[in-house]
């Protein structure tokens, strides 16, 4: 009912909702809200909610979700243990709420492209939920890295992708002996010239550092020594990477059983047989592969996938990556 009066009154703009609207809530915990009521501007949700056995919440991709409607859940929500936020209009005000009533139950937050949440947001969450194990701040340009120091021990996975780490702000380390980190995205930085200027759990399982152009052989070095856990590492578009690097993968990554090294300008023949030569683990490789009809100045040729094969018949190469990557098709948000 109350989506046939959202899509019949499209130029309402607010909208009170009192207890006994199974209908309506039914819109928030589906994710349907957003389609039904894109032109709502005020959402007074303090008397719906009476799920006291809810544990999950997807609120994503909605400019009407803000400080308030998180307010509203939070407190009708005491087992919640999953949020959802994509691209909300939720501040550090909103996340403090969260953070303070959900604390205890709180375990996987996802604030994908929330513009306005800043460092102090992910310091209420580090203060106040302790059992905290996923969190994904991709896309949020205001998260400096300042807070990550603070993140709880049980955090199992951190999507930190495409944000604005300032290496002043992160200091050198502060990852290295994060408790069970097992999955760490710090992919496409904003900062193109962000140095890679923290260290790394050695429970890592699974690294996404596509696109990071400032990692060096040095880092790869200190990685694949540092991490003998790793299962799956991104290194596509890594530029500066060279034989002494890939080599160095080679003789650590004895666990690795997927490599990304797309567009790796100086991933050739000689890397390709490197790594298959130590890496026995490794199945799967995605990898670009120069073709004679093809004009492309980087990767490696016809017939060093053919002695490649020859070598490793049990690895696939694939040329192009999947979209989702690693633990998410696991579970990690």
């Amino acid at each position: 009912m109350i989506a046939k009066l959202l899509n019949r009154f499209t130029r309402l703009q607010s909208l009170t909702v009192s207890t006994g609207c199974p209908d309506f809530s039914n819109l928030i915990i589906t994710n349907k809200l957003p389609t039904h009521g894109s032109r709502l501007h005020s959402l007074d949700l303090s008397n719906c909610f009476d799920f006291s056995c809810l544990d999950s919440v997807d609120l994503s991709y909605s400019s009407i979700i803000n400080d308030a409607v998180v307010a509203s859940v939070a407190s009708s929500c005491p087992s919640l243990s999953t949020i959802r936020l994509r691209h909300s209009c939720v501040t550090d005000e909103g996340i403090n709420n969260l953070a303070t009533k959900l604390g205890r139950s709180l375990k996987w937050v996802d604030i994908l492209g929330c513009s306005q949440i800043t460092d102090l947001g992910i310091s209420h969450l580090s203060r106040n939920c302790r059992q905290l194990t996923a969190l994904r701040i991709t896309q949020c340009s205001k998260i400096v890295g300042a807070s990550i120091l603070g993140l709880p021990p049980t955090l199992v996975a951190l999507h930190a992708g495409e944000c604005a780490f300032d290496a002043t702000r992160v200091s050198a380390g502060c990852l290295h002996g994060r408790g069970f980190l097992q999955f760490l995205d710090v992919s496409f930085p904003m900062n193109p010239n962000a140095s890679l200027a923290f260290g790394f759990s050695a429970t890592l399982k699974v690294l996404n550092l596509k696109r990071y152009l400032t990692v060096t052989d040095a880092n790869i070095i200190n990685i694949s020594k540092g991490c003998p856990l790793l299962q799956e590492w991104n290194l596509s578009r890594c530029n500066r990477i060279r034989l002494l690097g890939w080599k160095s993968i080679a003789s650590h990554c004895q666990n690795l059983e997927t490599l990304h090294v797309n567009r790796c300008v100086r991933f050739n023949d000689e890397s390709l047989l490197t790594i298959g030569k130590g890496c026995s683990r490794l199945s799967l490789i995605y990898v670009t592969i120069l073709f004679p009809d093809r004009h492309v100045p980087i990767g490696v040729t016809e017939r060093g996938v053919i002695s490649f094969k020859t070598q490793r018949p049990d690895v696939q190469i694939k040329v192009e990556e999947p979209l989702g990557f690693g633990l998410v098709h696991k579970g990690m948000l």
